[in-house]
């Protein structure tokens, strides 16, 4: 467990720096108004931070988050990274150097001298004695917030509210430091009037009350922390060379891959650290925190040297809540003894997507599964132009396909002039259902709207048959190159698809199965009950026909929350 708490201070600590940043932020940003804004805000502010319990979580979070820092600094065996990773490390490495001056000549200058620190002070240094360090300090604040936002972009990415909410997370991610910036440079301008006034730079001085001798020994002091700062960071990475010189001499782990390449690595380095620092691809939403599973790889041993060395809680806890079967480990937290082979689960195209589609590869999940097939179309379009066919094909496809999509449903692929669609995959089975036969009753009266406008053209009317059933279903990115997507498969994908072949039988547009009627918690009482065999189920099944789907509309609208109808469908 000792990951998921560092996980937790590294998050906790970050949130609580982001907090002393964007409210720096915000009272540059009040330089748009005034400078007796700033100060007026800065008085309110200053008496939370000012707390001694305020400043002791501040410090705390401080070292905390630099500690954690050095520490993935020590732990990291590659430079190779994603671009936005290296971002962010960079940054965080920044920071501090810059910092220093500012906590120097605002909460030392106070604490140890007596200093009373106001805008009007930190802006006439800024922009009349000191550009190059007012230039630095408004870099400080911009790059803190760019690391904090690449920060929290890691830990948001992958909620499945994430896609929704990324819009408005975006805009106030460059609304709040450009108003900074526009707010900094107002207030300068204001300024540098100002100090054109002899006598308004010495009341100012006076105000703040720092002598020349305490203005110096600050200096000094920022001076000395900076190159004990740069001394410590000098020092832990030439301790990890040497590491690596004595790990490389202890001997080295082969690593065999899918597509036959093989690299050798020290003792120590995550297979995820191997595959980056060997230009191999490997999914890792999060970072290689732990906490995604994106980065997950099936390992096997090549020799008799030794099984696998065993996995942290931490790791144990990502694999057991996920479901995943012995000999699959997570590639960044797992760091091999032995020869091993190596064989990522999920490629990087399509490890986002997996999340933000609500689903992850390769689980199981209760869902809705839908089928639905066109009644007599191949007799249909024998004395048809092609043209003819492939425009009333789309034309159908389009109408189901948007009936299914806003019911919150996913295409799972066309068959034919048949379609299969998966329902709940973001909700539950309650959901899914429901959303299934708001479906159903979207495509009854959608097909209705098909057959009036081509009243003239078709010698019948067209009809369509569905079948509904909810279960357990596998999902996964399955198939191969470009006719590779998310599907499921199962026995409730088979019993969906039995079904709709027996809206012939029954004379029905609609059948679904008692799972679904469980599910939905709708009253389907009136429609008739059967019992049914289905091939390949060893018990009866019992169903409920319906002549036309549209008929659940008034049934359906009970669950308007879910899934509510168009007034035109529900007509």
């Amino acid at each position: 467990m000792k990951e998921y708490w560092i996980n937790r201070a590294r998050l906790a600590s970050g949130l609580a720096l982001f907090a002393y940043v964007s409210l720096h932020l915000i009272n540059l940003a009040l330089g748009l108004v005034s400078i007796e804004a700033m100060d007026a805000m800065l008085a309110v502010v200053i008496v939370f931070w000012g707390n001694p319990v305020v400043q002791a979580v501040l410090l705390t979070s401080l070292l905390v988050h630099f500690g954690l820092a050095l520490r993935a600094l020590w732990r990291r065996r590659t430079w190779r990274m994603p671009p936005r990773e290296l971002a962010q490390i960079s940054l965080g490495f920044i920071i501090p150097f810059i910092l220093l001056s500012h906590i120097t000549k605002t909460r030392v200058a106070a604490d140890v001298h007596g200093a009373h620190i106001t805008y009007a002070f930190e802006l006439l240094q800024f922009w009349v004695r000191d550009p190059f360090n007012g230039a630095l300090q408004l870099l400080l604040l911009v790059v803190a917030w760019t690391h904090a936002c690449i920060g929290l972009n890691f830990v948001m990415r992958i909620q499945r509210w994430y896609p929704r909410a990324q819009p408005y997370l975006l805009i106030t991610a460059f609304t709040v430091p450009l108003l900074a910036v526009l707010g900094f440079f107002r207030a300068g301008a204001v300024v540098r009037e100002l100090a054109k006034d002899p006598a308004w730079i010495a009341a100012v001085d006076r105000d703040v009350g720092l002598s020349a001798d305490q203005k110096a020994h600050l200096a000094h002091l920022i001076l000395e922390l900076r190159l004990g700062l740069l001394a410590l960071l000098v020092g832990l990475l030439m301790v990890r060379y040497v590491r690596l010189l004595v790990l490389r001499r202890r001997g080295m782990v082969t690593l065999t891959f899918a597509n036959g390449k093989c690299i050798a690595i020290p003792h120590g380095t995550s297979v995820l650290e191997a595959s980056r620092d060997a230009g191999i691809a490997h999914a890792s939403i999060c970072g290689g925190r732990g906490r995604c599973s994106t980065c997950r790889t099936h390992v096997t041993c090549e020799d008799n040297s030794g099984g696998l060395p065993a996995a942290s809680n931490f790791e144990l806890g990502v694999l057991q809540q996920m479901k995943l079967p012995p000999g699959v480990r997570l590639a960044c937290q797992f760091r091999p003894l032995h020869n091993v082979k190596v064989t990522p689960i999920l490629q990087p195209s399509q490890a986002h997507r997996a999340i933000m589609q609500g689903a992850e590869l390769g689980t199981e999940r209760e869902i809705a599964v839908m089928f639905c097939d066109l009644r007599g179309f191949t007799a249909l379009s024998e004395h048809r132009l092609p043209y003819d066919v492939v425009f009333l094909l789309n034309r159908y496809f389009a109408a189901m396909g948007e009936a299914i999509t806003d019911s919150d449903g996913h295409i799972d692929k066309f068959i034919g002039d048949g379609i299969m669609a998966l329902f709940g995959m973001k909700s539950n089975p309650v959901s899914g259902s429901r959303q299934a036969l708001a479906a159903a009753a979207r495509m009854s009266a959608r097909i209705d709207g098909l057959n009036a406008a081509f009243a003239h053209e078709l010698p019948e009317k067209l009809k369509i048959g569905i079948g509904i059933h909810s279960g357990m279903a596998v999902l996964g990115e399955m198939g191969w190159g470009t006719a590779k997507g998310l599907t499921a498969i199962g026995d409730c994908v088979n019993t969906a698809s039995r079904l709709e072949s027996m809206t012939k039988e029954y004379g029905a547009e609609l059948i679904v199965s008692e799972d679904v009627e469980r599910n939905c918690g709708l009253d389907l009482s009136p429609w008739p009950s059967h019992e049914v065999t289905v091939r390949g189920r060893t018990t009866p099944l019992l169903i409920r026909a319906f002549p036309r789907a549209r008929e659940l509309s008034n049934a359906v609208s009970l669950a308007k929350a879910a899934c509510a109808l168009p007034q035109e469908d529900a007509a």
